[in-house]
């Protein structure tokens, strides 16, 4: 019902705006960090992300096949 639009409307509006606080963010720590910080931060994010996504493959392969 128009409940459940609301509670996902409601959320949308919450991701857009936790999406728009993390750029602020990641625009004023680019300034304070130093070069060598951010590269470090970047490849942490950057395993983090690779990890996950292979999580998400091995979930589908898992759900697809077993």
């Amino acid at each position: 019902g128009s409940r459940t639009h609301l509670a996902a409307f409601l959320r949308i509006v919450a991701v857009i705006l936790l999406t728009g606080l993390s750029m602020k963010t990641a625009s004023f720590a680019t300034r304070v960090l130093t070069p060598l910080v951010t590269l470090v931060i970047q490849r942490i994010f950057g395993l983090f992300l690779g990890a996950v996504a292979t999580q998400f493959i091995v979930d589908g392969i898992k759900e697809t096949f077993f």
